[in-house]
């Protein structure tokens, strides 16, 4: 059965490596239907083939031409320490199943993954450290607080009709993505501050 999550994906760490990471990252394609460069902000095909990684599963890793959509925020500081935020499409992947082995090469920072099922609706975040991952969902009613909220921002009365507005929908997923993800920032900012007074 086929399935597409979104995915917000944070690399936090000291800056240099973050900077790394983000430069291991970027990879350009060409495509043969289009003239000019494209840039893949987040190519787990480079990734992977940069650190000799083998494929996590029998289904390989996603493939960087027409396979998935990336965005990418600037870096930005966060708590003394510099952070990074992809967006990620992906079908048919968990994606932290592929930052797992990832986050062994990249021992210095530390990955939150939290994702939406396109199908389901479900929100569920990872934190993911060395080569481990814990994993977290959002509880429905914080869920529905989100909605709730969205709804009452863009003056939309029946929740109904929140769900098939899609100004609505976009505020009320972007919301729910970010408190996933900020629940593992006590952990995050924990581990980094340990890691730094070795």
């Amino acid at each position: 059965m086929s399935y597409v999550c979104f995915n917000r994906i944070a690399v936090t760490g000291p800056r240099p490596k973050v900077l790394g990471f983000r430069s291991d990252a970027r990879r350009r394609l060409r495509s043969s239907q289009w003239t000019d460069p494209t840039s893949v902000a987040l190519s787990l095909e480079r990734l992977f083939r940069k650190n000799r990684l083998p494929d996590p599963s029998s289904d390989g890793i996603p493939c960087d031409a027409w396979h998935y959509y990336t965005s990418v925020r600037p870096v930005a500081e966060w708590h003394g320490y510099a952070r990074i935020v992809y967006g990620l499409e992906a079908k048919n992947y968990e994606v932290y199943e592929l930052l797992t082995p990832l986050s062994r090469a990249y021992g210095d920072l530390c990955f939150v993954g939290s994702q939406i099922s396109l199908d389901s609706g479900e929100i569920m975040a990872a934190y993911i450290a060395r080569g481990r991952c814990s994993q977290w969902s959002l509880p429905e009613k914080r869920c529905d607080a989100q909605w709730e909220r969205a709804a009452a921002d863009h003056g939309v009365a029946k929740l109904e009709d929140a769900y098939e507005d899609d100004d609505v929908r976009y505020d009320a997923e972007e919301a729910m993505l970010a408190e996933a993800m900020a629940h593992w920032d006590e952990r995050v900012l924990r581990t980094l501050r340990r890691r730094s007074s070795l």
